[in-house]
């Protein structure tokens, strides 16, 4: 049973949709109702969250992209409606983790570093340091600091900007507030 993201294509496959749906149809009706959607896609957010610190949707935003999906509008979706919901899904959750990758690897280092230089040629930090023990004088050790709290800060608003550009392709059509 194929139960993880495919590493080879970069997506998932019909074989693992396809086992996620007949997981959920306990009654084998061949529909699942909302509450065994959110299920679920909290299930694939444990995957995702293996490569990244990506929260799920609220159980609001998946009735609203389970309504997008739900052509024949029963509330209820079959395995062709599903498995174009967990393919917006796993779009939208790709986007985000590569939002977050680009801040973590690229844009929080380079702020990161050029903080520390900056701050480290000011003659304000230069006299404080003059009180400061020596290990903590060391540019590498505020440049890590600075990393981080760029991540932790830089992180958040990446994902908040890939959710809102996700929700005005996705969701265009639809009125309901998020």
């Amino acid at each position: 049973e194929e139960t993880k993201l495919n590493s080879r294509g970069g997506g998932w496959s019909e074989r693992y949709i396809s086992n996620l749906f007949d997981s959920a149809d306990t009654n084998k009706d061949g529909c699942i109702s909302t509450s065994e959607v959110y299920t679920l896609v909290l299930k694939m957010y444990i995957q995702v969250n293996r490569r990244a610190p990506v929260k799920p949707p609220t159980r609001e935003k998946v009735e609203v992209l389970f309504n997008v999906v739900d052509v024949d509008r029963n509330s209820k979706l079959d395995k062709v409606e599903f498995s174009k919901l967990m393919r917006m899904l796993y779009a939208r959750t790709t986007t985000r983790v590569i939002a977050f990758q680009i801040v973590k690897l690229v844009m929080a280092p380079f702020l990161a570093i050029s903080a520390a230089q900056s701050l480290a040629n000011l003659q304000l930090i230069q006299d404080m340091a003059t009180n400061v023990p020596e290990k903590l004088q060391n540019i590498n050790l505020w440049t890590t600091v600075l990393t981080v709290l760029c991540v932790s800060q830089l992180g958040g608003i990446a994902l908040s900007t890939a959710d809102f550009f996700l929700d005005k392709i996705y969701l265009k059509d639809q009125d309901e507030e998020l």
